[in-house]
């Protein structure tokens, strides 16, 4: 799980640097950086929502595996769904900013997580297979 998290703050941070470069290069306002604050928020939450449903569930049964991650996968897609509307309809943040930096960060975190219950499940098959 610290690998994954390592991972995610990684990201997190070159996302943000790359949006505070242009900001220092006047290539971007302010706003823009107060929206993909926003963005990055919802991402934060969700990433480490699906790190946390997934470590909890890895090694129980078939069933609460499910119900846990594809379940959860669900149920954190409609808050993430809710919250951008809320935020681009009742926020006075940039739009742009905002789409900008929770696709990039969604992607990302997306293919860290794949690979983080990819590297986990094949641990977890190793470890079954010593018992």
């Amino acid at each position: 799980m610290k690998s994954a998290i390592k991972q995610v703050l990684i990201v997190f941070l070159c996302v943000f640097v790359l949006v505070f470069t242009l900001f220092k290069t006047d290539t971007v306002s302010e706003a823009f950086i107060r929206g993909s604050v926003f963005g990055g928020l919802i991402n934060l939450v969700n990433i480490l929502a699906s790190l946390l449903a997934f470590n909890y569930s890895v090694e129980k049964d078939n069933k609460t595996f499910l119900l846990f991650n594809m379940g959860g996968m669900l149920v954190r897609l409609m808050l993430m769904l809710g919250s951008v509307i809320i935020f681009l309809k009742f926020l006075n943040i940039d739009k742009y900013g905002f789409i900008f930096t929770f696709f990039v960060l969604y992607i990302s975190f997306l293919a860290v997580e794949i690979n983080y219950f990819r590297v986990k499940i094949s641990q977890v098959k190793i470890s079954q297979k010593k018992v």
